[in-house]
């Protein structure tokens, strides 16, 4: 299962790569409430904050390096 969640999630991000798109607007469909409101609390755009909702919503633990890196240029992690 983490497999295809992997390649489903590559391709997905693939797909957006350089679209002007703010993932925080969609990050009601993947966490719960009180996540949500603890992603919220934690320092905006921070690998922290990118940490704590990719494990979150990692449901089977698909996330990989390739993976992490590609959502953190989503969230605009500074390097």
């Amino acid at each position: 299962m983490a497999n295809a969640s992997r390649t489903m999630f590559h391709l997905i991000l693939q797909q957006i790569n350089g679209k002007k798109i703010d993932p925080f607007k969609h990050l009601n469909k993947y966490l719960l409430p009180n996540q949500l409101n603890k992603a919220l609390t934690l320092p905006m755009r921070s690998k922290e904050q990118v940490d704590f909702i990719i494990d979150a919503a990692d449901k089977h633990k698909a996330c990989n390096d390739e993976l992490r890196q590609m959502i953190y240029r989503l969230f605009e992690v500074p390097d």
